[in-house]
């Protein structure tokens, strides 16, 4: 439970890998996105903050 929203909330320690399986409609494919994150203590959140990336896919 955390207090600072009034809700259950999920989280990750440390570390944490993300897997998806996709379908190749070519041999080679770059897979690009957006991630936001953001992260807290007990105290504060700080902002939201965006990662671009783009991955090349054989």
């Amino acid at each position: 439970m955390e207090k600072a929203f009034g809700m259950e909330v999920g989280f990750f320690e440390k570390s944490v890998i993300f897997r998806q399986k996709i379908k190749l409609k070519a041999r080679q494919v770059t897979v690009s996105g957006k991630l936001e994150y953001m992260t807290c203590n007990d105290q504060k959140c700080l902002p939201p903050d965006d990662i671009d990336f783009s991955i090349s896919v054989k």
